[in-house]
């Protein structure tokens, strides 16, 4: 598609959404991140938010506001990370998101209350996303939740 010269609004929204997804993960997992890198990586989520809100489905948002949680989690930003936390919890549970999508609403508020120094809470939000976790049908699935629920930040 990168060499299509007549891409669609929608294509292009798309594209873009999935690009700046794939940059965030790899600045996220970058151990020794520049104060620059910081910044883009902050922008590359938000972006790829507003590209996902443009042409996506309620999974796209409720997953772009997962990462922006995961990306305010690594810049050690509590606010922030327990602002989209519960954005994701919000969309999880509004279109009856499970399996997958449900422990990775559940990991997100439990690093946002760990942030937040909320520890009863996090403990039981743990405890939750390690329950949803092993409940993931496909095994690709839960290792890929189990892989980034145990990523230390």
């Amino acid at each position: 598609m990168e060499n299509d010269q007549n891409w669609s609004k929608e294509q292009a929204h798309k594209w873009f959404a999935v690009d700046l997804n794939q940059l965030a993960w790899k600045l996220m997992e970058k151990a020794d991140r520049t104060k620059s890198e910081d910044e883009l990586l902050e922008h590359a989520a938000h972006t790829s938010m507003y590209h996902w809100l443009q042409v996506g489905e309620a999974i796209n948002a409720q997953r772009a506001a997962w990462l922006l949680s995961r990306v305010y989690a690594v810049l050690n930003e509590p606010g922030q990370c327990f602002y989209y936390a519960e954005k994701c919890m919000d969309l999880t549970q509004a279109n009856s998101f499970g399996d997958f999508d449900l422990a990775y609403a559940f990991e997100a508020m439990y690093r946002a209350c760990l942030l937040n120094e909320e520890e009863e809470e996090a403990e039981e939000f743990k405890n939750n996303a390690e329950e949803a976790g092993k409940n993931i049908v496909r095994a690709e699935d839960r290792e890929i939740f189990f892989k980034d629920f145990n990523f230390e930040l």
